[in-house]
């Protein structure tokens, strides 16, 4: 980690933010302002990043007139420069041809970027998985839109296709990307929109531009976030390790305790399962503590689930014995 890059925290991304008015405009492909040559910012794109791109109706963002974009799209200067409709027409990135998952970082409402200092919702959500599976901010070239929100652009996994989706990650995160279809598409930098392009009234900054903020090389999906997004077949049909709770003093609550920390224990995706094995060892060191379970019978039902996920017996026995201690540390009495 850079000198200048801080750790993820819930409080935003892991890196120093600009608010999106004061982002630095580094280079052609981010430059274009209202009225100027778009086509430019297209042919810069598939230039530089080898982006396959086609054209947006003037001041929109939907691919209207241009239905057949999966498969209408290129990234050959000489043909976007003689084929492109006008210079005023934005143009989309096709992230299946182009090879591309991008995040998309929304914003809640036209208040967001000003109450959270620049930082979109959807970033403060990435943040927190950042700190709940113990990874760092996804440094990668990073577009923001005009309503402040971001696109995090990376290349896809060779043999792991994601496909589009919402809320995998957490609120306000959309995912773009080829799976198994056509696969999703986001207006690239340089691109200009207005109002017409929604279908209410809404905030729009920067000239209503698509910049580059963070203009880093296009990293790979990191494997925690793909994880998180799909699965693998093993982990999706794994089998519930046998667990048999016994309240001591505290009756159904201690129970229900016990039975809600281990199933997610079980439902950990990767990335996040020693996370989540580590606090739910934390929350049921809390009961054990207050003479609410009895401490074997959780140790064993945490070792069973531990190990049906796949982690290591030595890694079970660190992480359970970490959580269980600290926990310990803050006896809670169930009501």
């Amino acid at each position: 980690m850079s000198a200048t890059e801080t750790r993820a925290s819930p409080e935003g991304p892991a890196r120093n933010v600009e608010t999106p008015a004061q982002v630095t405009e580094r280079d052609s492909v981010c430059t274009v302002a209202q009225g100027a040559d778009i086509r430019a910012a297209a042919i810069a794109a598939a230039e530089r990043w080898g982006f396959y791109v086609f054209p947006i109706p003037p001041l929109h963002k939907a691919a209207k007139g241009w239905p057949d974009w999966p498969n209408r799209n290129s990234n050959d200067p000489a043909m976007l420069a003689g084929h492109w409709p006008s210079p005023r027409h934005n143009y989309g990135i096709a992230c299946k041809r182009s090879g591309l998952v991008v995040l998309d970082l929304d914003v809640t409402g036209p208040d967001d970027i000003g109450r959270h200092f620049g930082v979109p919702e959807g970033a403060r959500r990435l943040a927190e998985r950042c700190c709940e599976t113990g990874h760092d901010w996804p440094d990668t070239l990073t577009i923001v839109t005009p309503r402040g929100g971001w696109h995090l652009i990376f290349r896809a996994i060779i043999g792991r296709p994601v496909g589009n989706s919402a809320g995998k990650l957490g609120e306000h995160i959309d995912i773009r990307g080829g799976g198994n279809s056509g696969g999703g598409y986001i207006v690239g930098p340089g691109s200009v929109i207005d109002q017409r392009a929604y279908d209410k009234p809404v905030t729009l900054i920067n000239g209503g531009r698509y910049i580059v903020s963070d203009d880093l090389p296009i990293v790979p999906l990191p494997d925690w976030i793909a994880g998180l997004l799909d699965p693998s077949p093993e982990q999706r049909d794994r089998p519930a390790a046998p667990v048999v709770p016994i309240g001591n003093g505290a009756g159904r609550y201690a129970d229900k305790a016990l039975v809600g920390e281990i199933d997610r224990v079980l439902s950990a995706r990767a990335g996040s399962r020693n996370h989540t094995l580590n606090r739910a060892a934390f929350s049921l060191g809390q009961l054990v503590a207050g003479d609410h379970l009895d401490r074997a019978v959780v140790m064993t039902a945490l070792h069973q689930a531990g190990e049906s996920i796949g982690l290591s017996d030595a890694e079970v026995r660190r992480t359970v014995a970490s959580g269980m201690e600290s926990g310990a540390k803050q006896p809670r009495r169930a009501s």
